[in-house]
């Protein structure tokens, strides 16, 4: 079942906020993928979705720097560890395609990180960004 972005996710800052939205497109296109077992579309998402998830820690990072976000330290930790832990699920995933277990354990991690991350810890900053505005 696809995870959707709805107005009440939303942290006030349109930048981030499409950001967020396009990572909850992604991710569902990850686990589309990975229902059709076919390596090189699983590999090409996780590729994509690696990549977006880059660029936009760095984006958000750098939005926190300039709003004064006290928090930002704690936060670059979560990114840090969050891409880490996608590097390690993906590395599992594409050399053990026949492992559903892998498929649960990165859908979870994903869906957990995405939710958590944004209803909580990005929520969190919607005053900061208000400044920036």
């Amino acid at each position: 079942m696809p995870i959707l972005w709805t107005s009440s996710m939303s942290v006030g800052n349109k930048i981030v906020d499409s950001d967020h939205q396009k990572l909850f497109k992604l991710i569902n296109i990850v686990e589309e993928e990975l229902n059709s077992e076919k390596k090189e579309n699983i590999e090409n998402a996780l590729r994509e979705l690696e990549n977006y998830t880059e660029e936009h820690f760095t984006r958000e990072e750098a939005l926190m720097k300039l709003g004064s976000y006290s928090g930002h330290f704690q936060h670059f930790k979560k990114h840090h560890n969050l891409k880490n832990q996608l590097k390690i699920i993906k590395k599992d995933i594409l050399n053990d395609l026949n492992n559903p277990k892998n498929y649960d354990n990165l859908i979870e991690v994903l869906r957990k990180w995405l939710l958590d991350h944004v209803l909580v810890e990005d929520l969190k900053m919607r005053p900061y960004y208000k400044k920036l505005i």
